[in-house]
């Protein structure tokens, strides 16, 4: 894993995403960075393929990223307290997923999907497997597309 970055570099780094850097959303991207740049932990983007834009799988990922742009990224905190860390996600972020065990270290999903009857989605998957999901009311305060 001698590949993973010490900590993501904000404002849009291409170097952060690679060749997915040219099919992101810019509103994703921005929001992004804003909550990486407020954030107290230190966060790497998740070396797992298919992190930060997919063309193949379903159609409906954030991920996706064939015909339209990927507004969705997976990350990792590689230093902080990722419990209080999901929760910040969930202001910021629609989609907001928690991996506890992920490795080599916990993380998110985050996206900028838009509120569905005022709603988000937010999610966790547990050690064995199983996959929560939860529908929760926006706040206003969230910035979901003010990005």
């Amino acid at each position: 894993m001698d590949d993973i970055p010490k900590q993501m570099d904000t404002r849009h780094n291409p170097l952060n995403f690679g060749t997915c850097y040219a099919v992101m959303e810019p509103g994703f991207l921005n929001a992004l960075d804003q909550f990486i740049e407020q954030s107290p932990g230190q966060w790497i983007l998740s070396p797992a393929p298919g992190t930060a834009c997919r063309f193949h799988g379903s159609k409906t990922s954030q991920h996706y990223a064939k015909g339209r742009r990927s507004n969705a990224a997976d990350i990792m905190l590689k230093a902080g307290d990722i419990d209080a860390e999901y929760a910040r996600a969930k202001e910021t972020f629609c989609g907001t997923g928690l991996y506890k065990h992920w490795k080599p270290y916990p993380g998110l999903h985050v996206d900028t999907r838009q509120p569905v009857k005022g709603q988000c989605l937010t999610w966790e998957k547990t050690r064995n497997g199983a996959v929560v999901y939860k529908w929760i009311q926006t706040s206003s305060e969230a910035s979901y597309s003010s990005f």
